[in-house]
């Protein structure tokens, strides 16, 4: 029979525990967590200029076993931030080293809080490779955790890129035009000799009367005619400018004879 009390109570403890340890109440306990960022290289020249504090890196916070970043896409309102494993990248990076920023106790529900909080400020379509990166989202998780950002020589080259935009390559500048919109356009409009002119001495009731606007439409199509449409445009123009200067002659020869 006490065997059988002991191992009643120990079952009773057992199935009191696994209650109180219910998936809800795990998220609550605090416990110490150390955020640390993981740094890789995206190019093999960072080995010449990293002692410099510069060079291309990319970056992941680590949390509770996991790595989280930031990457772009087209998907509109869809978070750009992942999860993966730590220490792990594409083969187009390179594993270099382990910063460890600082120390804090917490609980998970926080910390997820925080995340869920940032994956709607880090849209995959907002990622920009020098303005907002991998980068500045570690160094934006990290100071909303701890209050600290990530040492300054993992994002400074992007920084410093910034003010040089114009040397870059468009793919590292996305908002830099790639081509002429006049000449990629499929139809342009060109009016010449467009307007009513005034001349001297006349009033713009008379101009009204006696002038008219040459208005032209030139497409891509027309180009060989060219020519042959401006020098028409020019010749209506004379013409006009022809009879005004005529009624103007006439009414200066009526004025005349009424004097007379």
């Amino acid at each position: 029979h006490q065997i059988e009390n002991v191992t009643g109570k120990k079952i009773k403890k057992f199935k009191t525990f696994i209650k109180e340890a219910s998936p809800k109440s795990i998220m609550d306990i605090e416990l110490d967590l150390t955020v640390a960022i993981n740094i890789y290289d995206l190019v093999e020249y960072n080995k010449y200029v990293y002692d410099f504090g510069l060079g291309a890196f990319h970056s992941g916070v680590e949390l509770f076993g996991v790595e989280y970043s930031f990457g772009g896409h087209q998907i509109e309102n869809v978070t750009g931030i992942f999860r993966t494993t730590p220490k792990t990248s594409e083969e187009n990076c390179i594993y270099r080293e382990t910063v460890v920023i600082g120390e804090i106790r917490t609980t998970r529900k926080k910390i997820y809080k925080i995340i869920e909080e940032l994956k709607l400020e880090f849209l995959g379509t907002s990622y920009h490779p020098l303005k907002f990166n991998c980068n500045y989202f570690v160094d934006t998780c990290c100071k909303r955790i701890l209050g600290k950002g990530i040492p300054g020589y993992v994002n400074r080259l992007p920084y410093l890129a910034t003010y040089f935009q114009c040397l870059l390559p468009a793919i590292l500048n996305p908002n830099v035009p790639t081509g002429d919109p006049i000449e990629n356009s499929k139809e342009s409009n060109v009016i010449p000799f467009s307007g009513n002119g005034v001349k001297l001495g006349s009033s713009s009731n008379d101009n009204n009367n006696n002038n008219t606007t040459t208005v032209l439409v030139i497409n891509e199509n027309n180009n060989s005619n060219m020519r042959e449409i401006l020098a028409k445009a020019a010749l209506s123009r004379h013409n006009v400018s022809k009879r005004n200067n005529n009624n103007n002659n006439n009414n200066n020869e009526d004025e005349n004879d009424n004097v007379m």
